[in-house]
């Protein structure tokens, strides 16, 4: 019998060890979550280039379960906001595009380029000074706070903001973006909460009613979870999934082809829950909101057409519509000009900018010679004002049929050639104004003569068709013209001197230079590269990782029908078999 209860205890202490044992685990994991967390809201808000400056550690501090409580004591003291958003007042309707007209410039004070003058070093994020007593604000990285004075947000609004972690994408990384979700976001609540009060209900009760269902759930209970853990991941998942069901609207509004989902994150238990009690009712007013959406700001238009090089094709179409229903006049052709030099601004980040001139020029071909020459000459100059030119010839299409006479396609190899050499973009396109110009000088007519050159008349196409095919050369530049297609002509421009180094990728990818460095960095790295390591290497270029990322995946899509680049546990790679398809079989 001794020796029975002498097992018994020493199987309970085992039991009682073990549990300790996970304890203390899960809470190491707890830390180091809620460590990882603000680390990430500090990254996220403070580039490397703008790190915030560090603070001593004090002497004394207390556990993060201790600080969590405290924290939790003091928002609830300090901030006396009703806990049912129900009855959320969204008084204000904010205009975006009042937010938008704002200066270019931001004020010196901005938060988006000075550090907060209470930012501590990350390790003391999450810390508590028992020296001073001063309580870190959990809330200080979440929108609400953030945003506040900017939008002017009720105390109400930033409270729904601060109901979650926002953790930013390429997309909320643009600031323009990140508001007009915010927006939405809020005047969504708004409207659900109006249809889930016929039903005596709010989104409020209905999060209260899904922490009912998972404090019951038996696997919630377990030593592996800590009760209030669960009970505000609830909370913040469900506001989280509202805020990301606008995101996915806004994306699709401003044409941003990246998707996300929107389904709720934490519990498949809940899941169904929270669409049938709040999901339908967030997708029904997200519906009719859609037309309250504004449009994007100059500066993000410019961000989003860099993150994404084939959206301008879009709004091209657009342009080109417009023209077709119109009058088609001189005036009209001059307008359409002016609105490809603007989509072509709203691009100037874009790799694929040059081709908004090129597409334009062969559209304008039809209806106005002359412009359709002054675009290509725009769709040249970036050619020449970058440092591709310098270091390869380049290859250029043209409609045959912008030219009558062999001395039309004459000058402008002429004026093409001046262009190259002096740069000058003004005299380039007032040469291109006097190619259609008719000759000012008397002639005399010779019926006998007339006819004659309507006999030769077929011999005169032959040889235009010949000089199409033939070179054009001085001391500084060689041009060979060469007939494609019976409306295309190709041009061969290189400047004397140039050797044509060989080329890495197919002739089918537009890189530009940041992304043709990338995709070397890459291949110096065995196509794997962790994420760290590509953001120092990104940001010493001037681009954002995410950036680079998504244009070189939206580039080479259509040539591999999928993404080149993936983010695989914690790192970016590639595989052999898409790198090899996009490598020049040369």
């Amino acid at each position: 019998m001794a020796g029975f209860l002498i097992i018994l205890a020493i199987l309970i202490w085992i039991v009682i060890a073990d549990k300790k044992r996970r304890k203390a685990k899960l809470q190491k994991l707890t830390e180091e979550y809620v460590r990882q967390q603000a680390d990430q809201e500090v990254t996220n808000r403070y580039p490397k280039s703008e790190a915030p400056p560090k603070r001593e550690t004090p002497a004394n501090t207390i556990s993060i379960q201790a600080q969590s409580k405290l924290g939790h004591m003091d928002r609830e003291k300090a901030e006396p906001i009703t806990t049912d958003d129900f009855i959320v007042e969204v008084s204000k309707e904010f205009d975006l595009r009042s937010i938008h007209q704002a200066p270019q410039t931001p004020p010196q004070n901005s938060s988006r380029t000075q550090a907060h003058p209470q930012h501590q070093t990350y390790s003391n994020i999450i810390q508590i000074s028992i020296q001073t007593g001063v309580q870190y604000d959990f809330d200080e990285y979440k929108l609400g706070k953030r945003y506040k004075d900017k939008l002017s947000l009720s105390a109400q609004e930033v409270g729904l903001l601060n109901k979650f972690y926002h953790h930013q994408n390429v997309f909320t990384s643009i600031e323009g973006c990140c508001i007009e979700i915010m927006k939405l976001y809020l005047a969504t609540i708004k409207k659900t909460n109006n249809k889930l009060k016929k039903a005596d209900s709010s989104i409020a009760k209905e999060v209260k009613s899904m922490q009912e269902i998972a404090r019951k759930d038996p696997a919630n209970n377990s030593q592996y979870y800590d009760y209030q853990y669960v009970i505000d991941r609830v909370e913040d998942d469900a506001y989280l999934t509202i805020f990301k069901r606008a995101e996915i609207q806004i994306r699709e509004a401003w044409s941003h082809k990246r998707k996300i989902g929107g389904e709720y994150p934490l519990y498949s238990t809940l899941s169904d829950t929270f669409n049938a009690k709040i999901g339908k009712y967030v997708d029904e007013s997200i519906e009719e909101l859609k037309q309250t959406i504004g449009i994007p700001d100059r500066e993000t238009e410019i961000e989003l057409n860099a993150q994404n090089v084939n959206r301008w094709k879009e709004q091209l179409e657009r342009i080109n519509y417009a023209f077709k229903i119109s009058d088609r006049g001189l005036e009209q052709g001059q307008e359409y000009a002016q609105s490809i030099h603007k989509l072509a601004t709203l691009n100037v980040k874009n790799v694929q900018q040059e081709n908004i001139y090129y597409d334009a020029s062969r559209f304008m071909a039809a209806y106005y010679p002359a412009e359709s020459l002054k675009l290509f000459i725009h769709y040249i100059n970036i050619d020449l004002n970058s440092s591709k030119f310098d270091n390869k010839p380049f290859t250029k299409t043209i409609q045959k049929s912008l030219f009558k006479s062999i001395q039309q396609l004459h000058s402008f190899e002429v004026a093409v050639s001046e262009f190259i050499k002096s740069k000058d973009l003004q005299a380039a396109l007032k040469a291109v104004n006097t190619i259609y110009e008719p000759a000012r000088k008397r002639i005399s007519l010779d019926k006998a003569l007339i006819s004659k050159v309507q006999e030769k008349d077929q011999d005169t196409v032959e040889l235009l068709n010949e000089y199409l095919e033939d070179e054009y050369e001085d001391d500084q530049v060689h041009i060979k013209m060469e007939e494609v297609s019976a409306e295309e002509v190709k041009l061969d421009i290189h400047k004397k001197g140039q050797d044509k180094p060989p080329t890495l990728y197919s002739q089918d990818l537009t890189l530009s230079s940041i992304q043709i460095q990338t995709l070397q960095h890459f291949e110096k790295n065995k196509l794997t590269i962790v994420k760290p390591e590509l953001d120092i290497f990104c940001r010493e270029n001037g681009y954002m990782a995410g950036q680079v990322i998504d244009s070189i995946n939206e580039t080479c899509f259509d040539l591999i029908d999928d993404n080149l680049i993936e983010d695989v546990e914690g790192a970016f790679t590639i595989t052999e078999e898409y790198y090899s398809k996009i490598k020049c079989n040369d």
